[in-house]
């Protein structure tokens, strides 16, 4: 989703230099993909050697005894079902896009990334892989019996929330404040001047800073890009890189301090979730167990990037790292 979100700031910033310039939702699919392998492996040690060590034990015994229940048998053939149904959905998926006139291809090109239902769908296509699997479950585990059944689960959902829309509705407070004194807009726009005369290297690693610093005062990626896109995108463009790298680095730039800043519309939510286990747990001491894992992931996907650059490979499909490169190449 968040490939589609930033693209439609990115392909108008790039028409402003050169209208003709090739841009598609999955653009960054090769080094996101790449980096979900990577971003895991530091995760992990950061949450064995620091994350989990200075949160201490955990003892709570009701959460325990839950996570130590075994399976029924019925539980267990529930679970076999909505794997089976998972897989189901997949084949579906499958026989709808790999024809070359498969019904999720575009009509006209048969592209599946292009102006196509598929992509257009996603947001419908991902609801289904988790709303079929969790509908079949329920039904084979005698959970779900009727119509009222499933609905209750919603409502009983939808009561767990309600911590959380007390503490969104303080801080959508905050951020209206932070919207009116235009503060991560000047920060923004400033930020950007000052990387304008920059290039290679130390024009990637300050594109890369700059967003993670504007993403602590403006939570939303869209309002960020859209902002920084007709700067930066139009600025690469005729230092020869292509709007997909452009774009990549600005996720990478945006998604490092997402974990630290009060601004992330799901920092709530986290907490919320937090404070179930720790009634102690405030957002000074959320954001202090959670600044480690931004400043390691930080160091190392900026790495990461600088790695890919080098090599000079192509970011994703119709992706390439410089304008000269030829789409397929």
């Amino acid at each position: 989703m968040s490939d589609a979100l930033v693209l439609a700031f990115t392909a108008p910033a790039a028409a402003l230099v050169d209208p003709s310039v090739e841009t598609n939702t999955a653009m960054n699919y090769y080094f996101v993909a790449a980096s979900t392998f990577m971003l895991t492996a530091v995760v992990w040690v950061v949450a064995t050697r620091v994350g989990i060590p200075r949160l201490g034990r955990y003892d709570n015994p009701e959460f325990v005894s839950q996570e130590q229940a075994a399976l029924t048998p019925q539980e267990i053939k529930a679970l076999r079902a909505a794997n089976w149904s998972l897989l189901a959905v997949v084949g579906v998926l499958l026989a709808l896009s790999t024809p070359s006139n498969g019904l999720l291809r575009n009509a006209t090109t048969g592209s599946l990334i292009q102006d196509s239902p598929l992509m257009n769908g996603i947001g419908l296509i991902i609801t289904l892989f988790f709303f079929v699997p969790g509908l079949v479950y329920g039904l084979v585990a005698g959970k779900i019996r009727s119509g009222g059944d499933l609905a209750g689960m919603m409502t009983s959902s939808m009561a767990s929330m309600g911590g959380f829309i007390v503490i969104v509705f303080f801080a959508a407070q905050m951020l209206a404040f932070f919207n009116w004194s235009n503060l991560g807009t000047i920060i923004a726009v400033k930020g950007a001047e000052l990387l304008q005369n920059q290039h290679g290297m130390v024009l990637i690693v300050g594109v890369v800073i700059l967003s993670s610093i504007v993403n602590i005062f403006i939570g939303s990626a869209s309002a960020k890009w859209a902002i920084l896109a007709p700067i930066f995108v139009p600025m690469m463009m005729l230092l020869g890189f292509h709007p997909a790298f452009t774009q990549m680095i600005y996720r990478v730039g945006d998604s490092i301090t997402n974990p630290i800043t009060p601004m992330l519309p799901y920092f709530p939510l986290v907490l919320g979730l937090a404070q179930k286990y720790d009634k102690k747990m405030g957002i000074g001491t959320l954001i202090a167990a959670l600044l480690p894992y931004s400043i390691a992931i930080g160091v190392c996907w900026t790495i990461f990037l600088l790695v890919w650059f080098w090599l000079g490979w192509p970011v994703g499909p119709g992706g390439p790292i410089y304008l000269n490169t030829p789409v397929g190449g």
